[in-house]
């Protein structure tokens, strides 16, 4: 019974701290009445520290003050010692911790007779502790750079190459014909060449060897005077072609450029009396 009387009076023994920012006093522990019946057993150690604490609290050293009365509500679980927690925190301007115990303090006691002055404590922290966050950063998207037209340098133009004139196709036709002719011609007078000695040498075993001459008319009969004239004449119309292959051959090789679209680089003049190859070289 006497212990009972002492934790009464420890509870209802007024202790004055002044709030911060707040000058209307705060009693540091509410009256026995807004708190649990304490548990006996662990009761004098709890009374103990929430005395130590409440020593230091008064000397200004508020961390011991909040160690004690944290022991203390581990011990007891009272719930005045949450406004003796929240109001160490306070004067050591922790007010996040402060408005915790606060609040907690208030949902524990809701008719403690100083509900009202914890709530306008409570008020006064939510105000500082909203002004000291920072506000929420607003991201503004940067409107995104315009392409940059690139602009080519301007280039004079290469000179263009003179182009070649085109080479004169090479067809010997013409000289080709001719040649041909001028050998089968050849030919030709070769066998009749060959032909005329065979008739030849036939009146040499004849007439010639038996009378050593050989009348008109054995020789006309034997044809050789005709073919001699034939032989004379191929031979001379083989060299004749062969001439106006040379000739025709000069005319189709390309020796120089044109003057004129199509006009021939040798050219053959003829005249009345004669007949002249002129060329551009």
């Amino acid at each position: 019974m006497r212990a009972l009387v002492l934790i009464v009076a420890l509870l209802v023994a007024p202790s004055v701290v002044r709030a911060q920012d707040d000058d209307e006093a705060l009693p540091i522990d509410p009256p026995a009445d807004a708190q649990p019946p304490a548990d006996t057993s662990r009761d004098e150690e709890a009374r103990a520290l929430f005395a130590a604490g409440r020593t230091a609290f008064e000397a200004g050293r508020f961390s011991d003050a909040l160690s004690y009365f944290q022991r203390s509500y581990e011990l007891s679980g009272r719930s005045m010692l949450l406004f003796n927690i929240g109001s160490a925190h306070d004067r050591m301007r922790q007010d996040v911790e402060a408005l915790a115990a606060f609040e907690a303090y208030l949902r524990a006691v809701p008719n403690a007779p100083n509900a009202r002055e914890v709530e306008a404590r409570v008020e006064v922290l939510r105000r500082a502790i909203a002004q000291r966050e920072p506000a929420p950063e607003t991201t503004v998207e940067a409107p995104a750079p315009e392409p940059e037209i690139a602009i080519a340098p301007e280039v004079d133009p290469a000179p263009v190459a003179p182009q070649p004139a085109p080479e004169r196709a090479f067809a010997p036709i013409g000289s080709s014909i001719l040649g041909g002719l001028a050998l089968i011609t050849g030919g030709v007078a070769v066998w009749s060449w060959v032909d005329a000695n065979a008739r030849y040498e036939g009146l040499e075993t004849g007439c010639f060897a038996m009378r050593g001459a050989c009348t008109d008319a054995e020789i006309d009969a034997s044809g050789v005077d005709t073919q001699v004239t034939v032989t004379n004449v191929l031979l001379a119309s083989s060299l004749a072609l062969a001439a106006a292959a040379v000739v025709v051959l000069v005319l189709e090789i390309p020796m120089g450029g044109d003057d004129d679209e199509g006009a021939p680089a040798v050219a053959l003049r003829a005249g009345p009396t004669s007949v002249a190859v002129e060329g551009r070289f």
